[in-house]
């Protein structure tokens, strides 16, 4: 599989299981991740928006 470098870098910054990772953080992370794909692969003319957000009431 071909992925996009940078793409690549940041599933690379995925801890391990055991290191545990707390829920903000990956909020973070998929908000970045999801900004990147958009950039990468819908172009200039048709941006697509994603809401990721934490679930407050799940904790």
């Amino acid at each position: 599989m071909q992925l996009d470098p940078l793409l690549l870098a940041l599933l690379k910054k995925i801890p391990d299981p055991e290191k545990g990772w707390p829920a903000a953080q990956r909020v973070r992370w998929f908000k970045i991740f999801a900004m990147n794909v958009s950039q990468i692969y819908d172009g200039d003319d048709e941006p697509v928006e994603m809401k990721i957000e934490q679930d407050k009431a799940a904790n």
